[in-house]
């Protein structure tokens, strides 16, 4: 009777004290998943890049699609771990992000069967990476930088502890950070 209450009940549940793991945005299970995704994801478009070199532009996207997420959560872990959760991944950033994401996969597989000799690697690909590079790289130095004054959400309200950056990128650049979102985005 045992053995079929629990095939019968829904995969995860509250009656479960384990499932919290993996439904609370503070669970280890729900971060240690999402982490073997993204490796997972990075790993393989690494190593799509050798076997379908047609279609190395997108690889090299996913490659650095996993490796964003994967750094908002490391570097918010290494800065702020009392806010960490899986939120910060920004996987679920909103539902437009998502729907964004979705098109762009679904218009690169349509012109790579439409058009294949469009989609090789070559200048644009090129300029599109190194851009993406700079503005990934320019991102980490600006968490980094603002160490534990950086946060996700947009505080309305000072903490305590919280002071201005104006050391290192924030000498330069006023918002480092959306900065670098937006050439990694490009």
């Amino acid at each position: 009777a045992a053995s079929r209450r629990l095939m019968s009940s829904p995969l995860l549940s509250a009656s479960r004290p384990w499932d919290a793991e993996f439904t609370e945005d503070t669970g280890r299970g729900r971060v240690a998943l999402a982490a073997f995704f993204l490796g997972a994801v990075f790993g393989c478009s690494l190593l799509m890049l050798a076997v379908i070199s047609s279609a190395a532009p997108f690889f090299a996207y996913m490659a650095m699609l996993s490796a964003f997420h994967m750094c908002e959560y490391l570097l918010t872990a290494a800065f702020r771990p009392d806010t960490l959760n899986f939120d910060n991944f920004l996987l679920n950033h909103s539902t437009v992000y998502q729907v964004m994401i979705s098109l762009s996969w679904v218009e690169y597989w349509l012109e790579y069967g439409l058009a294949p000799s469009r989609k090789c690697w070559g200048t644009i690909s090129t300029a599109g990476l190194l851009l993406s590079l700079l503005g990934l790289g320019t991102r980490i130095i600006a968490m980094s930088t603002a160490s534990s004054n950086f946060s996700h959400i947009i505080e309305e309200e000072q903490r305590p502890e919280h002071q201005l950056v104006t050391r290192g990128v924030y000498s330069c650049l006023r918002h480092p950070a959306y900065f670098g979102y937006f050439w990694w985005a490009v």
